[in-house]
């Protein structure tokens, strides 16, 4: 049984040295305190995971059991966090391109995010019979985003959770994928969009040699170009 701290924490981070199991299991634990607890949960303003470095089970438990749980407990987290406002979840230290859909998931409807660090990730795939509630509703504020860094695999993810960038001011985005579909223009879409509607934006870093050169040219051009002239629709 868990003893409440007469605290609460604004700054919650797990990092290295963890292994799988043990990050799931803390990551679990806490987003049940902040279930159970609303002052706990009040209290949050960033949330900072970065793991793990290796892969050790205890016996009795799958892989794909553990990492499920950590898939589940993050996004349990984002649910029992209503005013955070920083997430990074940083898995470089895997080696690997990690699929977390649930969290992903998540992340479309939570509104209260400014800064968002994801690596490195395949993004999901979703059609628009999935989420109809994305056509912008009328009056409705955008997402909170001022600075976004996306290390990830092309997917219909990208565009959708970019859908309403006007708060942007930094982005960087690299595209990792190794099988390259030149038919893919989630990549296209989601730059469309910023270069669109982020009027606001500073900053941007491309980073990935999967971006095509004359598309991206036209993209900056059009939207860029024409956003300092004239105001944006985001229907």
């Amino acid at each position: 049984m868990y003893t409440f701290n007469t605290f609460a924490y604004t700054h919650l981070q797990f990092l290295p040295p963890n292994n799988l199991f043990s990050l799931a299991r803390s990551v679990c634990w806490l987003s049940e305190v902040l279930a159970r607890s609303p002052r706990y949960a009040e209290a949050v303003r960033t949330i900072r995971i970065v793991g793990w470095n290796t892969v050790d089970i205890p016996e009795g438990f799958g892989h794909e059991e553990v990492y499920n749980a950590l898939d589940e407990g993050v996004t349990a987290l984002l649910g029992n966090a209503p005013h955070v406002y920083s997430f990074t979840l940083d898995l470089n230290p895997t080696r690997a391109i990690n699929y977390f859909p649930k969290t992903f998931a998540k992340l479309i409807w939570v509104r209260t995010i400014h800064d968002l660090r994801l690596a490195t990730f395949l993004a999901p795939t979703y059609t628009a019979e999935s989420y109809p509630l994305l056509e912008r509703i009328p009056n409705e504020a955008p997402p909170a985003y001022e600075r976004v860094c996306l290390s990830v695999c092309s997917g219909e993810w990208l565009p959708v959770v970019m859908h309403d960038p006007r708060n942007l001011r930094w982005f960087g985005f690299s595209v990792l994928d190794k099988a390259w579909k030149p038919g893919d223009t989630n990549w296209a879409m989601t730059l469309r969009r910023v270069a669109e509607a982020a009027t606001e934006l500073e900053t941007l870093v491309l980073n990935g040699k999967h971006f095509d050169a004359d598309a991206l040219g036209q993209i900056l051009q059009l939207g860029f170009v024409r956003v300092s002239v004239t105001v944006p629709s985001f229907r």
